[in-house]
C-alpha cells in the first residue's frame, strides 16, 4: 500500500516544493519517486513537474485532485510501441 496516492497534494520536506502527485515510478532497487506538478505561476503558465523521492514527501492534502478512471488509458493509449 502506498502512503501517497496520485492526486494528493504533497510537499518536499527538504526544499518545501509543493504540488500534486501526478505520477509514480518504482525502480528495481526499490527507490520510489513521485512526479510532483506545482500550481500555475503568476502568469497563469503551467510549470514543469519534478521527480522527488517518496521519503522526502509529506502529504499536505488528501485527494486534492480526483484521479481519472483507469479505463481511459491516458493521452498515449493509441501510441504504437
Amino acid at each position: 500500500m502506498n502512503r501517497i496516492a496520485l492526486g494528493d497534494e504533497v510537499q518536499c520536506i527538504v526544499t518545501n516544493f509543493k504540488g500534486i502527485a501526478t505520477g509514480r515510478c518504482e525502480y528495481l532497487n526499490g527507490c520510489v519517486q513521485y512526479s510532483v506538478r506545482p500550481p500555475v505561476n503568476k502568469d497563469n503558465k503551467r510549470q514543469d513537474a519534478i521527480w522527488i523521492d517518496e521519503e522526502q514527501l509529506k502529504v499536505t492534502e488528501l485527494e486534492k485532485v480526483k484521479t481519472i478512471s483507469e479505463s481511459s488509458g491516458g493521452g498515449n493509449r493509441n501510441h504504437p510501441y
